[in-house]
């Protein structure tokens, strides 16, 4: 099973989110998980900033994406020694992810055990790679360039691109189960970019980690 996962960016500020990360994939059955990391209190620093001096859109996008790799950066030191039920792994390049993409679920690496691999965002998802997806795709499929894409929209887009069986945004904040898409849309636990992309991919649920 192929799984995207999402870490919140947020949950980086929290002592003991490995422990909890490690609980959760030990909890549940064997599966080959894609990681990224969301941009956190650096991004919110950012729409701050944003906001002060009303900066160009496209922009900043790109820039917050730079702050999710440094994010991805600093959970792989963090895992790299304390990965306690699960092979850690790097996807760091767009050769190493264009690998995966055509090995898929057909690698045997993905389906024994329980693995996680961080992939590097830059390495699917770059102001080139968009603009070239997007022709292909005839945008819709991509996600839009601006405040409206999250983390959580990019991690639905990771989880489209590589055929995934699931993706799941693990957040900080309090999740009532059951909760659908529209309606975590509406209370502001997802944006709405997520929802539109979820409508080409796998299933996505949202937990608290």
């Amino acid at each position: 099973m192929l799984v995207v996962l999402k870490l919140g960016g947020s949950l980086l500020a929290q002592t003991d989110w490995h422990i909890r990360l490690n609980d959760f994939i030990e909890n549940r059955p064997p599966t080959a998980y894609l990681m990224i990391v969301g941009g956190g209190k650096a991004v919110e620093a950012m729409r701050e900033l944003d906001a002060i001096h009303r900066l160009d859109r496209v922009n900043m996008h790109w820039r917050c994406v730079e702050l999710m790799e440094l994010n991805q950066q600093i959970a792989i030191e963090i895992l790299a020694r304390n990965s306690r039920c699960f092979d850690l792994r790097q996807i760091s390049t767009s050769e190493e992810f264009s690998i995966l993409k055509r090995a898929g679920k057909r690698d045997k690496n993905l389906s024994i055990g329980r693995s996680v691999s961080l992939v590097s965002v830059n390495s699917f998802y770059s102001s080139i790679l968009h603009k070239s997806n997007a022709i292909a795709a005839k945008h819709s499929r991509v996600p839009a360039l601006g405040w409206q894409t999250t983390s959580d929209a990019i991690a639905v887009y990771l989880a489209q691109i590589v055929d995934a069986d699931e993706c799941i945004l693990l957040k900080s904040c309090e999740i009532l189960e059951p909760l659908d898409l529209r309606t975590a849309a509406q209370s502001s636990l997802i944006d709405a970019e997520s929802l539109r992309l979820s409508e080409f991919g796998p299933p996505v649920r949202l937990f608290q980690l």
